[in-house]
């Protein structure tokens, strides 16, 4: 009964840590941020756009939003020099805002005719204290690609800094 046990709470445990993203899955916002440790996957892959093409007319929306307590800030790897895939029709769109919602600044509008090898983006430190990220993706019916495997993760990536100096010679200039 033991081993039955220990294997079955085994599976449960490998099933927990290697769930999927899914663009079609409910909003991981702040109220119900993302379990940043239950997204870890051994392939690196863990967000996708479903299964096959996608859908010709879509037009969906995602909150990815960190639990705090995990990770500050949000991050997407679209690469496919790394081996995921990153396959959007030039004539559709992936939008993606740096906040919670679609009215927060948008970092980038992508597809395979403006980043035919992916791309990397993250929640920005000047603009979001939420750390979260919102994609919009809009398909018009024309054409419809793969779409893609990409790989989301939380962390608390070093704060950018700007360098400043201010000198004066022999002590003249302003202040």
């Amino acid at each position: 009964m033991k081993i039955v046990f220990s294997v079955f709470f085994a599976f449960i445990s490998f099933v927990a840590l290697n769930q999927a993203l899914l663009l079609s899955d409910p909003d991981h916002d702040q109220a119900n941020p993302l379990n940043c440790s239950a997204i870890i996957s051994s392939t690196g892959i863990n967000f996708s756009d479903g299964a096959g093409n996608y859908a010709p007319n879509m037009d969906e929306v995602l909150v990815l939003c960190p639990d705090l307590t995990q990770g500050s800030k949000v991050s997407i790897a679209f690469a496919t020099n790394i081996g995921f895939e990153f396959n959007i029709d030039p004539s559709d769109t992936l939008f993606i805002y740096d906040g919670p919602t679609t009215s927060a600044p948008l970092l980038g509008a992508y597809n395979s005719g403006t980043n035919p090898f992916g791309f990397f983006v993250q929640a920005s430190f000047a603009n979001n204290p939420s750390g979260c990220l919102t994609l919009k993706f809009v398909s018009n019916g024309t054409n419809e690609g793969t779409g893609w495997v990409a790989n989301v993760a939380c962390a608390n990536p070093q704060q950018p800094y700007v360098p400043h100096i201010e000198a004066f010679k022999n002590g003249v200039g302003a202040n």
